[in-house]
Formats: structure tokens, sequence, C-alpha cells
């Protein structure tokens, strides 16, 4: 019976934290909107395009009117960015919502400094429109920003025509998030088209 218990407790306790966890995440997100809405976002550092079967210099980033941004540094491995990588596509997909605009007017950037060959093996031969990833060999990306590596962990910016923040949030797993996102694009878009 004492086993028992015990394992309740253990259970309880691990729930608890976890529920702790999402409530901080939340309250991190409402910080960093609070923060950063309307700050633009540097993007004066090396860097390289890498999408499935090229890596250019400079690309059509600074034209589109609508880009999300999430950094991942060198944290994270070929599949987690693989699967990140499909779950941003799905994301712009998102039910055709933004079929009535220009494809190209939002495209998703993952930011990662590890070796550039690891960065090719994530896309795995797989086809993943408007999303691709910004190789920042010298992880100068929170730096140029004065952002937090901490700050940043799970986090993504939607930023408009003129790199200014709109949005703070994780539209990837959290459905709040990712309404605000949807919600958000389509009022750049339409403003941005006018």
């Amino acid at each position: 019976m004492k086993g028992i218990l015990a394992d309740f407790f253990s259970i309880l306790i691990i729930a608890l934290f976890l529920c702790a966890g999402c409530h901080n995440k939340g309250s991190v997100i409402k910080r960093m909107n609070k923060y950063l809405v309307g700050k633009e976002i540097s993007f004066d550092w090396p860097k390289l395009f890498v999408y499935k079967d090229s890596i250019i210099s400079d690309s059509l980033f600074q034209m589109t009117p609508v880009k999300i941004i999430t950094y991942r540094g060198d944290e994270s491995c070929a599949l987690c960015i693989n699967r990140l990588l499909q779950k941003a596509s799905s994301f712009l997909d998102h039910g055709n919502t933004f079929e009535l605009f220009n494809v190209s007017q939002v495209n998703y950037y993952i930011i990662l400094s590890r070796p550039i060959k690891d960065i090719i093996k994530c896309f795995q031969d797989e086809d993943i429109p408007f999303v691709s990833i910004i190789f920042d060999k010298n992880d100068m990306f929170l730096d140029n920003n004065l952002l937090s590596k901490n700050d940043f962990s799970n986090l993504t910016l939607l930023l408009d025509e003129n790199n200014r923040i709109v949005l703070v949030g994780d539209p990837i797993h959290d459905e709040e998030s990712r309404d605000k996102y949807v919600d958000k694009i389509v009022e750049i878009i339409t403003k941005y088209n006018k």
C-alpha cells in the first residue's frame, strides 16, 4: 500500500511541475510580447539561406511581407529540425487559410548555427515549400538583436515587411498562438496588398 501511495504522490508532483511549466510558458509569451512587439529585428549578419537542394547567400527575404522566425541555434538534432520543418509547412498550409494570397508573401525561417552539412540533412529528401533554414554560422542573430537565448527557447517571432515584431508565440505547438498568428498574418497581408 505504501508503494502505491508513494507512486501516486510521485505522479502528482510530476503533474504539478508539468502544469507549472505550461503556465510559465504562457507568462513568458505574454512578457515577451509586451517587451518585443514593435522592435525591429536586424538581419545584418553573415547568413546563408538553405533549401532542400540549394544554398544561397541572398534571397527575397527582405521583400517578403510576412516572415515567421524560429530560432534554434545549435540545440536541436536533424530529426527534430525535420519535424519542425514539416510542422511549419503544415502551419503555412493551415487549412488553406492563406490560399487567398500569393503564397510567397508568407515565409517561415528557422535560424540554426549547426554545421551546414547537418542542416542539409534536416530536409531528408523532402520537399518542404515556403520553409527554409537560415544558417547563422557565427550564432549572431540573438546578439545582434540584444535577445536572450533563454527567452527564445521554442518561441517564434512574427515579423512584418519592415522586420518589426508583430507577435511572439508558438504557433506550431500552441493552438491559441496559432489562431493569433493566422489572424495577424491575414491582417498584415490584407493591409500590404491594398
